[in-house]
């Protein structure tokens, strides 16, 4: 491959970035982390399966029995969004492969607990008791340096409280099935 087919590509694949997590590809984007939760959940399924609700809709994703809101756990010092538009125009700008990447920038590096963080979003949910009765909540996790330091036992206690009808999450290829209930969906359950 020619340094200028690699900087074509590197281009191409930025461009689909910016693109994938634009808020018009929010739709795209949840239906993406429903199959990628299901896919390591190891659960067969087809692709038309997962559908988005008219927007307005509380669920974001319906799959099956499932109505999932879907919720990401980001870096919140970080515009995921900036930081693209702005790795696009270095490669829309580059000559040399060289020219695709900034400079390197130090950082400290501090670990944070998942839980705080899916506990802190459980419970300053807008819906009410009765619309949080029939959702099961999925989060999905982007933010760097983040680990989960309390057991999953202990987590489920504490997000029992917020009335979802499930809680789960998306930790790179790790599904976490955290809380379910009577009336969570049955692949929702932990066997």
């Amino acid at each position: 491959m020619t340094e200028q087919e690699i900087i074509d590509s590197v281009r191409q694949a930025r461009k689909e970035e910016v693109r994938f997590f634009s808020s018009t590809a929010k739709p795209e984007r949840e239906r993406w982390v429903v199959r990628e939760f299901l896919t390591w959940l190891g659960l067969g399924f087809s692709s038309e399966e997962v559908q988005s609700p008219p927007e307005g809709d509380p669920v974001d994703v319906s799959f099956r029995s499932a109505s999932f809101q879907i919720k990401e756990i980001c870096d919140p010092t970080e515009r995921r969004h900036g930081r693209l538009k702005k790795s696009l125009w270095r490669a829309e700008q580059a000559i040399t492969a060289r020219d695709l990447f900034g400079s390197a920038e130090g950082r400290d590096i501090v670990f944070i607990d998942v839980v705080d963080l899916l506990i802190e979003v459980a419970a300053s949910s807008n819906f009410s008791p009765r619309v949080k009765d029939d959702l099961d909540l999925l989060f999905y996790v982007t933010r760097p340096h983040a680990s989960f330091y309390e057991p999953c036992e202990v987590a489920s206690d504490k997000l029992r409280s917020f009335g979802w009808r499930s809680i789960s999450c998306l930790f790179g290829q790790k599904p976490l099935l955290l809380l379910a209930t009577d009336s969570s969906p049955p692949f929702l359950r932990p066997s």
